[in-house]
């Protein structure tokens, strides 16, 4: 039985294109009829037959399992605290007293584990941590002026500075605007320290399947659950 592909099939698996009127919907149908027929099948059992391709395939997903195999211990610890300190921080009733004290303590430890997490993300080997670093370094760039009135400064090196005595004397309206409701620098924060704990965990990949066609890495929905 011969292998019905059409020009089609190959055209939308490397990526090119036809000027031809009669691509689009029509290409879409031939790539499904295609791969309904077992087509597909075949070219793809034909392929991985190659002792060349089998090699390169064997080499890829032997280096994304060495990969999640490795857990960034020190930015997940710290992205950790940071989550647990701004579910502190978010919350509203802390506000509720006019504790001030209270909310200074919380709010120096927050900068705290902050610095500990950025500074071990930056030292990771982890292309997730890396590339989720830098996403909280430009989120956090964008809140440099309500942070300031409060005591906090970005530095040029992307971690915190915390002035108490500037904290002293800030309106708590504003520390209480900026820690709390859902999209506030503190919850904008936390879910992003939530994805880097994530990402710093032993099965953390930027591919989705391991060589067995399994699912790779830690969701990032039960890796919340076990914070609680």
């Amino acid at each position: 039985m011969s292998m019905n592909i059409s020009s089609n099939f190959f055209n939308s698996m490397l990526g090119t294109s036809s000027n031809n009127s009669g691509t689009g919907l029509m290409g879409l149908l031939g790539d499904y009829n295609s791969i309904r027929n077992g087509s597909y099948l075949k070219l793809a059992k034909h392929y991985y037959s190659n002792d060349s391709a089998k090699k390169a395939t064997q080499k890829q997903f032997s280096k994304n399992d060495t990969d999640t195999k490795t857990e960034d211990t020190a930015t997940k610890s710290a992205a950790e605290s940071v989550w647990k300190d701004l579910k502190t921080l978010k919350d509203e009733k802390l506000y509720q007293n006019g504790d001030t004290d209270t909310i200074r303590k919380n709010v120096k430890e927050f900068v705290s584990n902050y610095n500990s997490a950025m500074e071990s993300a930056q030292n990771s080997d982890k292309s997730g941590v890396l590339k989720n670093a830098s996403r909280l370094e430009a989120q956090t760039g964008n809140y440099t002026s309500a942070l300031a009135k409060i005591g906090i400064t970005v530095k040029s090196d992307n971690t915190l500075t915390f002035d108490e005595e500037v904290f002293a004397s800030a309106d708590m309206s504003d520390v209480k605007k900026l820690f709390t409701g859902d999209f506030s620098f503190g919850s904008n924060t936390q879910s992003r320290m939530l994805q880097l704990a994530s990402d710093a965990s032993v099965n953390s990949s930027s591919v989705l399947y391991d060589r067995y066609g399994t699912v790779a890495g830690t969701s990032v929905g039960s890796f919340y659950d076990s914070l609680f």
